[in-house]
């Protein structure tokens, strides 16, 4: 047995070996001093990572990952010698405490406050004016000032952003997968969607999503949203209709100059209905606000206000109508 491979390593580091990963351990102790007090320095330098109060779980991972392929790379250069391990891992693990404790020093300041959204939906002005809305269980933490080049905020569960703009100093998010960078605009971002994914919808402005993993980097404009997959590490793409994507924060449905099709497509996206059109100008454009109720009903007959229908039910299936000739001549 000539090297401990990186999943045995960890596992061993983390404390989460098998019986019979111990003993494939052991054996590889046993055949030379050299393999042991390598080993020994290893883990020792590695536990030192509990004396940072700073530390969380994201960056001790990213770090690890580092020194697993670090010493994944030496292994396979038979030239290096044990000191050489010895100070790799010492440099990659001071790294790891001078990194973490970086970004509390230079992250704009070292005075960190974290909010969470325990209760429910929860607004929040940040140092600069910017207002965040937290959807429930979202945690964010920030500087009790912007006092450096960038403003930057660490996001953990979905928020909606509304930066003040500064051409001066960028607005960074930071989660465990992304990096949003913007200047002042209106945007979603949800570090827990389905199948492992995060996600940014822009609503006005400008954003650039990069990915953290090598994923690559994506500019959006309004209405387009970017998922990464932090399983697959693929970054994707969609034109959506982003109020929906806020409707958790402020439950409104805006149209700004929109035809009826577009209007009656949102509203099946977000009430799963299908609605059918019969003699209505499709053509017409409108511009108003609805809000989001329990029952597509109740939204209809707020949008009436707004555009000239009738409507009724037929099993699944909702049909709208123009009104009677006489109302339309009154």
């Amino acid at each position: 047995m000539n090297q401990l491979n990186d999943k045995l390593l960890k596992d061993y580091l983390l404390g989460k070996c098998t019986e019979r990963q111990m003993e494939k351990i052991s054996a590889w102790i046993q055949e030379s001093d050299e393999n042991a007090r390598w080993l020994f320095r290893v883990e020792e330098l590695f536990h030192l990572r509990h004396m940072d109060k700073y530390s969380d779980e994201a960056r001790i991972q990213r770090a690890e990952l580092r020194l697993m392929k670090e010493i994944r790379r030496q292994h396979k250069t038979l030239s290096f010698t044990l000191h050489h391990y010895i100070r790799y891992a010492a440099v990659i693990i001071a790294i790891v405490f001078l990194g973490v404790a970086g970004y509390h020093i230079f992250d704009n300041s070292s005075n960190q406050i974290e909010v969470i959204a325990d209760a429910g939906i929860r607004q929040l002005v940040l140092p600069d004016g910017t207002s965040v809305w937290m959807n429930k269980g979202c945690r964010i933490t920030y500087p009790e000032t912007f006092d450096a080049d960038e403003r930057i905020v660490t996001l953990d569960g979905e928020a909606r952003f509304e930066v003040t703009k500064d051409s001066l100093r960028p607005f960074l998010v930071h989660s465990d997968a992304m990096t949003v960078r913007v200047l002042g605009t209106i945007f979603n971002f949800n570090t827990r969607c389905k199948n492992n994914c995060e996600e940014v919808t822009l609503l006005e402005g400008r954003v650039e999503a990069m990915g953290k993993n090598d994923e690559g980097k994506i500019f959006l404009k309004p209405h387009q949203k970017v998922i990464l997959n932090k399983t697959s590490h693929v970054m994707s793409m969609e034109q959506v209709y982003a109020p929906l994507e806020t409707l958790w924060c402020n439950h409104r449905i805006p149209f700004k100059n929109m035809r009826i099709m577009e209007i009656i497509h949102v509203l099946e996206k977000s009430y799963h209905v299908k609605i059918m059109l019969k003699d209505i100008d499709v053509n017409a454009t409108y511009t108003g606000v609805v809000q989001q109720a329990e029952t597509i009903d109740s939204v209809l007959d707020d949008l009436k206000f707004a555009i000239p229908f009738t409507y009724k039910r037929k099993g699944d299936c909702i049909y709208i109508t123009s009104p009677r000739r006489e109302a339309k001549l009154r």
